[in-house]
This record gives structure tokens, C-alpha cells and sequence, in this order.
């Protein structure tokens, strides 16, 4: 007997609209089936995924810039790092930032992933395939 397992969304935290199409584009030609939410901000993914009933729904995962408005990458990371209904959501970064400040901080929050957006399309769609396949074969907390 086999089980369908649910796919998780992919929650893309992005405030660059070029990113976001660029998101949107690849996640067709790689023809990932994910539900996926966008947010332009830290603090709008914070309060979708905690406030008051979040429309973001387990399971979930989350792809997040680094330098954004109101609420950046890393205060959005530790904001929901504190959470324990979130511990086991995979998090990963996705980001222009190549300072060794920017890593360090991220691999001291404990995210899954931190990758460089590429400039080339094909390096970009590889690092988005390697997520999406990372988040599909996981046992994401419901």
C-alpha cells in the first residue's frame, strides 16, 4: 500500500520583483507541483506564518533573502527560530550576499542551506532544483 505524501509549500521570502519572476519562471520550467507563497518582506511571511489563524499552512518550507525591508532575513529566521511549532521546517538562503558575516550568521541560526543567487539562468534553475528536491524528499513537521 502506498502512502501519497503531502508536498510541502515553498515559502519564498523575496522583496526583488526581477527574483520573484525569475522564482516564478524557473518553478514552471522545472514543473515543481509545491503550492508556493510569496512575500515581499520579512514581516509580512512573520505574521502570515504566526499571527492569528497564519494562512500559511504545515507543511512548509522557507526561501529567504537576506537584505529586505522592515524585516530582513535574519531577523525573519530568528523571529521564527524561537517558535517551537516551527522547529524541523527547513530553511534555507537565497541570497546576493557573499560576506562571510552574512553565512556566519546564517549557519549560527541553524538554516539548511545558504546559496548564492547565480547570474547565470541554468546555475540559478540547478541551485532551485537542488532545494525543491532537498524540501520534496524530507520529512517536513505537519
Amino acid at each position: 500500500m502506498r502512502i501519497n505524501k503531502v508536498l510541502p509549500s515553498i515559502v519564498l521570502i523575496d522583496d526583488d520583483e526581477v527574483d520573484i519572476m525569475n522564482f516564478e519562471r524557473t518553478m514552471r520550467h522545472l514543473a515543481v507541483v509545491n503550492k508556493f507563497h510569496i512575500f515581499r518582506n520579512g514581516e509580512e511571511a512573520r505574521r502570515a506564518i504566526l499571527g492569528d489563524g497564519g494562512s500559511i499552512k504545515k507543511p512548509f518550507a522557507l526561501i529567504v533573502d537576506l537584505n529586505m525591508p522592515k524585516m530582513g532575513g535574519h531577523e525573519l529566521i530568528e523571529a521564527l527560530s524561537t517558535q517551537k511549532e516551527l522547529i524541523g521546517i527547513p530553511v534555507f538562503v537565497f541570497t546576493t550576499s557573499d560576506a562571510d558575516k552574512d553565512r556566519q550568521e546564517a549557519w549560527e541560526l541553524k538554516v539548511n542551506g545558504y546559496f548564492l543567487k547565480e547570474l547565470s539562468q541554468n546555475a540559478y534553475m540547478q541551485t532551485l532544483k537542488v532545494i525543491v528536491d532537498f524540501i520534496n524528499s524530507s520529512e517536513i513537521p505537519q
